[in-house]
C-alpha cells in the first residue's frame, strides 16, 4: 500500500491514550526449593511484567504456592508470560487465577 501513492498516506492515531497494562491474577505451584521465587521474578522482568502484589503459602509436602497480581498488556502477553513461567526450574504449575485446587 505504500508503494502505491507514499505521499498520500498520513500517520493516524485512533485515540490519544497510550495503552495502559491491566492487572493479571497468575497462581504458581513449585517445590519450595532455594531460587524458586528468583527464578519467577527473573521471568517476569524478562516478559516486561511488573508484580503488584503476592501471596504465598507453603504446604507439608514441601511445596509452595505463589499467588501473583501482575500487570500485563494484554491476553497475549499474559498468556505467554504463563509459557515462560511454566520453563522455570521447579515450577510444577501455572495457571490464570488465584488458587491451584489439591487434585
Amino acid at each position: 500500500m505504500q508503494e502505491l501513492e507514499s505521499e498520500r498516506l498520513i500517520s493516524v492515531n485512533w485515540n490519544n491514550e497510550e495503552s495502559k497494562p491491566f492487572p493479571a491474577q497468575i497462581c504458581i505451584m513449585g517445590r519450595n526449593a532455594k531460587g524458586l521465587l528468583a527464578g519467577i521474578s527473573m521471568a517476569l522482568v524478562q516478559q516486561d511484567v511488573n508484580i503488584d502484589s503476592l501471596e504465598v503459602s507453603s504446604t507439608v509436602d514441601g511445596r509452595s504456592q505463589m499467588n501473583f497480581t501482575v500487570e500485563v498488556r494484554d491476553a497475549a502477553h499474559l498468556y505467554k508470560t504463563i509459557d515462560k513461567l511454566r520453563a522455570v526450574e521447579n515450577v510444577t504449575e501455572v495457571r490464570r487465577g488465584t488458587s491451584i485446587a489439591d487434585d
